[in-house]
């Protein structure tokens, strides 16, 4: 390497740098596939918004959520479960195990999903009136109810690929294809005029489509790893002991954002959450380098944590906290300055949710500070913990949301929303700091802040001043441009060590190391991230 690695521990720099090499190596795959998604889903929110409009968009995005919840529950927490006993007994060439805890694990999450569907057809009318007080929920129910028994098989399906040690598959299926067929089964049938019903049709046809190719692309795994072999149909006990617990940990994640919309739902209108969506939506955009740095943090954090080797784990720590803060402190800050104008993007009547971007964006400005605390403190064992905390948080959002939406609509929805998102996350910094000794802060966050500053200001200048002489489209093909044009040079001046030692690693991508950060992430996947279809797996919200 012409250029030394980001200083990390003295007495073994060189394994450090490695370490720092398998992030940004790793997470090519996943922030590639992540950036494709974020770029579809954000594309059909702004299209989906301005040929529904907000109150139409608001009950699509309330059926999504009800659809996501029923996913979590058909799974109990299956396919994490079959990730880690999949890959344990095919490590240890028992094929029969493997391919029983393969089959019985998705054949059991999709029969529990196709009840469910079931029930979410026949209760259809009565949750829309009587949950949800919007009658005209109810003829689109039925028909995200069959998305539930595809989306089940397909993530399980995945996680089979993913245990054989490789996120190919995965990536291709959840954050190309599915994505890819919703912007374009949706967007075809909304412009065709078949409206409310057309989406709801789309969105579940995309699923069959995506579906389709998850069955492929898995057979074809588990033929040439198994071969013949009869699936041992006894592993599936094991695989559900190990499951269920896991369902609070997704639970607890839907209830802390997605669940805000179910109670916005409840106590708002459904304009009121067609607003909060398209918020979040653009929210969530300008913050997806965080997760694709933090995933393959988390095996590498488990690695040597376990070795106590925390002199170096601390120093990773606070280099990809910089990195993160790299990738989604610009964005961040541009939506949080430009929210009206971002929030114009989806249509007639979504600009007076631009005070609700503002509060979210801020809020993942806060986030990204924070870096990887979550992925260690799971690593380091504490997953109860993180549990309670988010079990907490959840909670505490949702009744801040029935309390706030009658009084301040979208924007009192907005303040529970980043209350609910912030606080496992400062209560996850504080416990790694007293516990584990260990905190994200360093000076390489500081200097990636400061070439925010200037693009930041230099937004403020156009808003009071150049606005009322420039078009209004100038903000898109001359404003943003300059703005982050301006943050590169600031980024190559003020923090050349932070994005030069980025740089470095990702050049230096080779098949080989590539192949070995897939597999470590295969072995080590978080705990507690969700399985049910997110926002980041293509959703409109």
């Amino acid at each position: 390497m012409s250029e030394p690695a980001p200083p990390v521990c003295p007495s073994d720099a060189g394994g450090s740098a490695s370490r720092l090499g398998k992030i940004a190596r790793g997470g090519v795959l996943m922030l590639g596939g992540s950036g494709l998604e974020a770029v579809c889903g954000f594309a059909l929110a702004i299209v989906a918004g301005r040929l529904l409009g907000k109150h139409d968009f608001g009950l699509f995005n309330l059926s999504w959520q009800v659809v996501t919840l029923l996913v979590i529950l058909s799974e109990l927490g299956l396919p994490l479960a079959m990730l880690r006993y999949v890959a344990v007994y095919d490590g240890e060439g028992d094929a029969e195990g493997a391919k029983g805890a393969a089959y019985g694990g998705t054949v059991f999450a999709g029969g529990l999903a196709a009840v469910l569907g079931l029930v979410l057809i026949v209760a259809a009318d009565w949750i829309a009136a009587h949950v949800f007080h919007k009658p005209d929920l109810a003829p689109i129910l039925p028909i995200m109810a069959v998305q539930l028994p595809l989306v089940a098989v397909l993530t399980t399906l995945m996680r089979v690929t993913q245990a054989r040690g490789t996120m190919r598959q995965r990536v291709l299926v959840e954050k190309v294809v599915l994505p890819t067929c919703r912007l374009l089964l949706i967007g075809g049938f909304l412009a065709a005029g078949l409206g409310l019903t057309g989406a709801a049709w789309g969105t579940t046809l995309a699923c069959a489509v995506s579906l389709a190719v998850a069955v492929y692309l898995a057979a074809g795994v588990i033929r040439r790893a198994w071969g013949r072999a009869r699936p041992r149909w006894g592993e599936l006990k094991p695989v559900l002991l190990y499951a269920i617990p896991l369902v609070l940990s997704a639970l607890a994640l839907f209830g802390r954002r997605r669940g805000i919309m179910l109670a916005l739902g409840v106590s708002g209108t459904a304009g009121d959450v067609g607003l909060y969506a398209a918020a979040e939506r653009a929210a969530l955009a300008g913050a997806m380098g965080l997760n694709a740095i933090g995933t393959i943090f988390s095996p590498i954090a488990a690695d040597l944590y376990n070795r106590k080797r925390h002199d170096e784990l601390h120093a990773i720590l606070k280099t990809s906290a910089a990195w993160i803060a790299m990738v989604v402190l610009p964005g961040t800050a541009f939506l949080a300055v430009f929210a009206p104008e971002v929030m114009s993007a989806f249509g007639k009547g979504f600009p007076e949710g631009h005070v609700a971007l503002a509060i979210l964006a801020v809020a993942q400005m806060i986030n990204c500070a924070l870096g990887s605390v979550d992925f260690l403190f799971v690593m380091a064992g504490k997953q109860w913990l993180a549990i309670i905390d988010l079990t907490f948080f959840a909670l505490a959002s949702m009744g801040l949301t029935f309390h706030l939406a009658p009084r301040m609509g979208v924007t009192g929805a907005a303040l529970a929303g980043a209350i609910g998102f912030l606080g496992p996350r400062m209560m996850r910094a504080t416990q790694v700091a007293v516990l584990l000794r260990m905190n994200p802060f360093g000076v390489g966050q500081l200097r990636v802040a400061g070439c925010v500053i200037p693009p930041a200001l230099l937004a403020l200048i156009w808003r009071h001043h150049l606005a009322a002489v420039l078009p209004a489209h100038a903000l898109w093909w001359l404003i943003m441009p300059t703005y982050f044009a301006l943050y590169a040079v600031l980024l190559r001046l003020v923090a050349r060590e932070q994005l030069s030692g980025l740089v470095r690693v990702l050049r230096q991508r080779r098949g080989r190391a590539a192949a070995t950060a897939e597999e470590q992430m295969a072995e080590e996947e978080l705990p507690s991230t969700p399985t049910a279809p997110s926002a980041e797996d293509g959703g409109l919200d």
